[in-house]
């Protein structure tokens, strides 16, 4: 069995019993990384992966929000797999094993994982900023369209061919 996590259940202690199950994975996004990253403490960062680190193997990352975006839904098989970010996944148990070394104090790899959460809270902020201009930007874009056009939007019905 699959679950997508967030932050809040990262945190719970349902998580270590969940993966207590060999059989059930927990697929993590680059936003449940950036928000534990973007506190920058390492010990922090530690203590919530936890569970993750005891069990990475049923660890799934995915792809960038921004790639999953990307993908073309030409074709629904194989949809979920394209979505999973292989190279992460499977090297997820060796940046737990960095982790655990930043955290005895490894230089490099302390270095490495501020600069990192240095970028976490910097995409974070940029995702912040385009969300005071969200709702400004949706109301532009419906000047151009008129109250039937943005009623058939709304509901996601189907377009006839009046409009």
């Amino acid at each position: 069995m699959r679950k997508v996590i967030d932050t809040n259940y990262l945190k719970s202690p349902e998580l270590t019993e969940y993966l207590s199950k060999p059989d059930n994975h927990v697929v993590i996004t680059d936003l449940v990384m950036m928000e534990t990253l973007r506190g920058g403490d390492l010990e922090s960062v530690c203590r919530q992966l936890e569970p993750l680190t005891q069990h990475p193997k049923q660890v799934i990352v995915l792809k960038t929000t921004h790639a999953v975006a990307g993908l073309r839904k030409r074709r629904r098989r194989g949809l979920q797999r394209r979505r999973i970010h292989r190279e992460e996944t499977q090297g997820f148990a060796a940046w737990c094993e960095k982790l655990d070394l930043a955290r005895k104090g490894d230089k490099e790899l302390v270095k490495q994982f501020t600069a990192k959460c240095e970028r976490a809270s910097a995409d974070l902020r940029e995702l912040a900023k385009g969300q005071e201009t969200y709702a400004a930007n949706l109301a532009e874009h419906a000047r151009h369209y008129s109250e039937a056009e943005l009623k058939i939007l709304r509901k996601n019905e189907p377009i006839t061919p009046e409009y």
